[in-house]
């Protein structure tokens, strides 16, 4: 399921999602790989349930993910095994002669399913989201997308108008993007108003190169470069201050300073012009 390396680093980033599960006498019952990654950063403590506190349902569950981990499955191989499981009991209870098991599925839904894989019931409604977003986002099925980030991108794309989904399919095809960069640009877009979201989407889909370099620019919060010519100006006028000190302590006639003068005063105007049509297109831009 990944390398402990890998797993440190996404507990340092997003902190122990589920703590460790111990015996009353503190031997270790299951979570022996986070264990590891927090001892390899350093944690004095980490975080544990005693399995005395445990239902039936969550020793189940326990039971079904260190098959799992022993199997050698990453996040979205494992979930994808148990929704094989999840669609068999279902495929079962909807072919069932009994009406009124039937008539229960029919109510109950995921609760049934939980009740007869011997879990509870959130780990069957994890279980169904994660493999959803995947078939959505393919890209997520990479081992960096653990159930939790997976799961974080659900509920921000919940949030988001539906032109947004096809942003994120070509942000995630082109190339490999670490979820916290994705996580990111969706919160920023999420924060905004419905009506600049589906600005901004149109922009990331347009054919205009500019328009996307634009888009994708809001999308993940970026202003845009600082333009050379803003540059040059600002260097302009630190060089002329620079040789007006220069000439001041070697006795420069009258004449001479004044054209210093003038010289500088047009370089600091050029400086304040340059900055001000920065600040232009950074608006003009959504920053």
């Amino acid at each position: 399921m990944g390398s402990i390396a890998a797993l440190a680093k996404s507990m340092d980033t997003y902190g122990l999602i589920h703590p460790i599960v111990v015996r009353d006498d503190g031997m270790l019952v299951a979570g022996g790989r986070r264990l590891e990654a927090a001892k390899k950063l350093g944690w004095k403590s980490i975080p544990a349930t005693p399995i005395s506190e445990l239902s039936d349902e969550e020793l189940r569950e326990i039971e079904l993910e260190e098959n799992i981990r022993r199997e050698g499955l990453d996040s979205y191989e494992a979930s994808a095994q148990r929704m094989k499981e999840i669609r068999v009991i279902e495929a079962q209870v909807r072919h069932d002669d009994d009406p009124e098991t039937d008539s229960r599925y029919r109510k109950r839904g995921n609760s049934e399913t939980a009740r007869r894989l011997g879990v509870g019931e959130a780990p069957v409604r994890r279980t169904k989201k994660h493999v959803g977003m995947v078939d959505r986002f393919p890209s997520m099925a990479h081992k960096d997308w653990n159930q939790g980030l997976v799961l974080a991108a659900e509920e921000y794309m919940a949030a988001l108008v539906p032109e947004a989904e096809e942003v994120f399919k070509e942000e995630l095809s082109g190339h490999r993007v670490r979820p916290a960069e994705t996580l990111a640009a969706m919160t920023n877009l999420a924060a905004k108003p419905r009506s600049e979201q589906k600005k901004i989407a149109k922009l990331c889909l347009s054919e205009s190169d500019d328009e996307r370099f634009i888009g994708a620019s809001r999308l993940h919060n970026i202003p845009p470069a600082l333009p050379a010519w803003v540059s040059i100006a600002s260097e302009i006028r630190v060089k002329c201050e620079q040789a007006e000190k220069r000439a001041g302590s070697s006795g420069m006639p009258k004449g001479a300073k004044r054209f210093f003068k003038d010289v500088i005063h047009a370089a600091q105007l050029l400086d304040r012009m340059a900055k001000t049509e920065y600040q232009k297109i950074k608006k003009a831009e959504g920053f």
